[in-house]
């Protein structure tokens, strides 16, 4: 059996400290997890909400998750796409996967706030984000070879 840790944090500043306090915790629970022999590390993506809205873009917490870990898979439980062009977040996938020498889990997904500037046409259809994205996805996984 695999075990992994799937993050879904809150953040208050009168109960976590600063910002960069409860970054600083969150990189050190990773560093934890890798060494009582947790094989992954997921965080999610959230926006505008206190419960895991301190995660707007995991891809970045990821990349210092990376940095001081060494076999620790890193995944993201929920990459949103109708949020961000399909190309730009393969591109930053593709280069977390390059930092962690191929360590990159990717989740993807459309989220369930449509009431945050992103038109509800946008999110309507999970598959049609999907298919959309596929294209540069396989791309990124290629490291940016013919796209076909």
């Amino acid at each position: 059996m695999r075990w992994g840790i799937h993050t879904i944090e809150d953040y208050h500043e009168e109960t976590h400290g600063s910002l960069p306090e409860f970054y600083d915790k969150l990189v050190a629970r990773a560093v934890l997890a890798e060494e009582l022999g947790y094989e992954s590390f997921w965080l999610t993506e959230h926006h505008f909400h206190w419960l895991g809205g301190a995660h707007a873009n995991p891809l970045v917490a990821l990349s210092a998750i990376a940095a001081r870990t060494r076999k620790l898979r890193l995944g993201t439980a929920v990459t949103l796409l109708p949020y961000r062009h399909p190309l730009l977040v393969a591109e930053e996938i593709a280069c977390l996967d390059n930092l962690s020498h191929g360590r990159v889990d990717v989740g993807i997904g459309r989220g369930f706030f449509i009431d945050h500037g992103v038109s509800s046409s946008a999110v309507s259809s999970l598959s049609e984000a999907c298919q959309a994205s596929a294209l540069p996805l396989r791309a990124a996984r290629a490291g940016f070879g013919e796209m076909s």
